[in-house]
């Protein structure tokens, strides 16, 4: 049995729509600046981790973590069928943005113990029938 045997695994899918990480907002009131996070992005948030958690590991994963990932959206119902099998995501949200929010959401739900771990990630966008996330956690070789 090697050393890439013994690497834990955890693979899972998320059966939501896909949200990006939004920028925080901001605002003054008497004199002082303070800022905060879009309500809409506060609920995302939730669901998010509300469906993690019945997948988490028994405690934060340790040590140098890979994370591969995709992000399912729905087909547009506009699109036809002869170009589905071949149609790119390439619109709006940025992939950047999708892995950020993930990878904060799966620290909020103690997968691991801070996003720092993750030091190497792949990640895609694509169109599939049902929309969710894809993703597979494990310690790089």
């Amino acid at each position: 049995m090697g050393e890439e045997d013994k690497r834990p695994v955890l693979s899972l899918k998320i059966p939501l729509e896909p949200r990006p990480q939004k920028r925080p907002r901001s605002r003054s009131a008497g004199g002082k600046a303070y800022t905060y996070k879009d309500p809409g992005q506060e609920a995302d948030e939730s669901n998010l981790v509300a469906a993690l958690l019945p997948h988490r590991p028994g405690k934060p994963m340790e040590g140098a973590l890979s994370l591969t990932w995709t992000a399912a959206f729905p087909m547009p119902k506009s699109m036809p069928k002869r170009a589905r099998a071949e149609a790119r995501f390439i619109r709006k949200p940025d992939i950047d943005n999708l892995e950020k929010f993930l990878m904060d959401c799966l620290q909020t739900a103690q997968f691991y113990l801070d996003d720092k771990q993750v030091v190497r990630t792949s990640g895609e966008k694509v169109y599939r029938e049902g929309p969710g996330y894809w993703l597979m956690v494990l310690a790089p070789a």
